[in-house]
């Protein structure tokens, strides 16, 4: 497998995951380096690449995630309210 289908593989898997896990491997990124300026380049250099800055991306998903998560609460109530015959 080449690495430009690895890349793409990775990227797929990650569009997958959920807020919570996309947090967690964030998360898991961090010891990795160093200092707080190394961390700091590689957040400047991942939105470089993106085009937008990965926290930014993170809360916009989370904020997404929340949102749906309230209006599929709101179809259940809707759904599952008793109906009474006349």
């Amino acid at each position: 497998m080449s690495s430009r289908d690895s890349k793409r593989r990775t990227r797929e898997v990650e569009m997958r995951l959920t807020p919570k896990q996309k947090v967690i491997l964030w998360l898991k990124k961090l010891p990795r380096f160093q200092t707080v300026n190394d961390y700091r380049r590689w957040i400047l250099d991942q939105s470089a690449k993106a085009g937008s800055d990965p926290r930014s991306q993170l809360k916009n998903e989370a904020e997404f995630a929340i949102r749906l998560a309230m209006v599929q609460a709101a179809i259940r109530s809707i759904f599952s309210f008793p109906c009474t015959s006349a």
